[in-house]
């Protein structure tokens, strides 16, 4: 949606898209937390923060194992994230899926392929079987493919915004049918 277009709207919908729009990139937002992340546990190490493991007892089984907080920044932790960094992306199955269908989304709508097929499909379709169309895909992917929700809901989301709904009012019912 227009940035023009998202501030004329009104509402609550309004307030989420103007909201949305300040955000920085998600790149940048998964940098941020990263960082966050890494700065807690150097002051969680710091102060020693510890806790009581709720089911494990301690080697000499008098009492419960005591977790202690580890900096993220510590030799053995940055050790330990290069080596099992390989083991992390193999063994984490939808990251394939998002991947490739990434990639291909990608080349589809740098090519214009989205575009001129959401426009040629909305034209042909009648609008009162547009969210039910749309539900059918969204639960046929989720059977399809482990990441299959996570392609269709942006998907969905261009598809009703070019039938000239509102976008988000779109993913809302789509976040509801798939989980």
């Amino acid at each position: 949606m227009d940035t023009e277009n998202a501030s004329s709207q009104k509402g609550f919908l309004g307030f989420v898209e103007r909201t949305g729009n300040r955000l920085p990139d998600p790149v940048f937002i998964f940098v941020y937390l990263i960082l966050l992340l890494l700065v807690i546990s150097v002051i969680c190490a710091w102060v020693g923060v510890s806790a009581k493991h709720p089911t494990k007892l301690s080697e000499d089984g008098s009492g419960p194992l005591i977790l202690t907080a580890k900096s993220l920044l510590s030799p053995e932790n940055i050790q330990a994230c290069w080596t099992e960094m390989p083991k992390t992306f193999t063994h984490f199955h939808p990251l394939g899926y998002v991947l490739v269908v990434m990639l291909g989304a990608g080349v589809a709508e740098r090519s214009g392929l989205f575009a001129s097929g959401i426009k040629y499909t909305m034209r042909r379709a009648p609008k009162g079987l547009l969210t039910p169309t749309v539900a059918l895909v969204a639960m046929l992917s989720y059977h399809a493919a482990d990441a299959g929700y996570v392609v269709v809901i942006p998907l969905a989301e261009i598809i009703i915004a070019a039938a000239g709904r509102h976008h988000l009012a779109g993913i809302g019912f789509l976040s509801s049918r798939c989980s």
